[in-house]
């Protein structure tokens, strides 16, 4: 039996057909289900949202850090009304925010867990920010 080196390996190569994506394609508006509720007021988010949010949200949640990221998806996806609702609703626990949080990850990524952020991320300036505390604590 004969040796096969680098040298010698046959090349292999795959022909991948290219997608193209079209700017002006209709944007598919997808049905709403609801998240969540305050008093009897349904607030509701897609129950199919686009990639683009998807991707958006883990864009930033590697360069402008987890807070930026969760207040993008939380926005787009309850919308501003839903979103200031939550946020003006002045008995809402952590454990809460974390359900409703982890169900917008869910939604969007299909992911049942919270993807982390980069521990070393570019500051807006550029500039490479540590994942070091300062001291101070985030609320």
């Amino acid at each position: 039996m004969a040796d096969i080196n680098e040298d010698t390996a046959p090349e292999v190569t795959y022909l991948i057909p290219a997608i193209r994506l079209k700017s002006d394609a209709e944007v598919e508006v997808s049905e709403r289900v609801t998240m969540f509720y305050i008093d009897d007021v349904a607030y509701t988010v897609p129950k199919k949202p686009s990639p683009r949010t998807s991707l958006r949200y883990l864009f930033l949640l590697q360069t402008e850090g987890e807070g930026n990221a969760n207040y993008y998806l939380l926005n787009a996806l309850l919308g501003t009304k839903g979103y200031k609702a939550l946020m003006d609703y002045e008995p809402l626990t952590t454990e809460q925010y974390n359900q409703i949080l982890g169900l917008a990850v869910e939604i969007s990524t299909g992911r049942t867990e919270r993807p982390k952020a980069n521990q070393r991320r570019t500051t807006r300036s550029g500039n490479a920010a540590s994942g070091r505390s300062s001291g101070r604590r985030s609320i």
